[in-house]
């Protein structure tokens, strides 16, 4: 059957014909960056993504390569990197003492203070350092929203809270008997 007898049977133009044609004998070419591309993939453990691709293939072959070209061809041939799932780190918090009765939430969400020293709010964060992660725990006076006591630490455990506890200014090393001390998990 001629072609312009098929292309008008199809409802389609001659000119899409040819294109997709085209298209079609350039996919089946074989592409010497699809080898390249397979290569690093397999050396690296399909860990590169399309545009990390496209700079190495670029520096290697001397000449600039578009990212969506190396997108396509990744795609076409399987080639994707493989995405790792993110790690999530997992806090294990024990208590000395198991507790009797349940904790109450004594300031439900009343952050104001009518004064000082009456309610405290603790809480620790991991704070990077050059060297790698450092624990800061800090006791903070809702009175006046300043830091009163802060330690750090290697880890966040139940003794560095205590030396931020003993760090506290006091009177005679006493708290006051309305005092509230906050923390999330103790």
């Amino acid at each position: 059957m001629p072609i312009n007898e098929a292309c008008s049977w199809l409802g389609i133009h001659r000119s899409t014909f040819y294109r997709k044609r085209q298209k079609q004998l350039r996919a089946e070419e074989d592409d010497p960056l699809v080898t390249q591309i397979s290569e690093l993939q397999k050396r690296r453990n399909f860990a590169y993504g399309a545009k990390r691709m496209a700079v190495y293939l670029s520096k290697l072959n001397g000449f600039a390569i578009n990212h969506k070209r190396v997108v396509r061809l990744m795609r076409l041939h399987g080639l994707n990197s493989r995405v790792r799932p993110k790690r999530r780190i997992h806090y294990r918090t024990e208590m000395l003492e198991p507790v009797q009765e349940p904790l109450y939430n004594v300031l439900k969400r009343d952050f104001s203070s009518s004064g000082p020293m009456t309610k405290l709010v603790t809480d620790m964060t991991y704070v990077p350092v050059r060297e790698g992660w450092v624990v800061l725990s800090t006791i903070k006076v809702l009175f006046n929203h300043k830091i009163v006591a802060w330690e750090t630490g290697s880890s966040a455990t139940l003794q560095l809270a205590l030396a931020t506890l003993n760090k506290l200014p006091t009177k005679e090393g006493l708290l006051p008997s309305d005092c509230v001390i906050h923390s999330d998990r103790g």
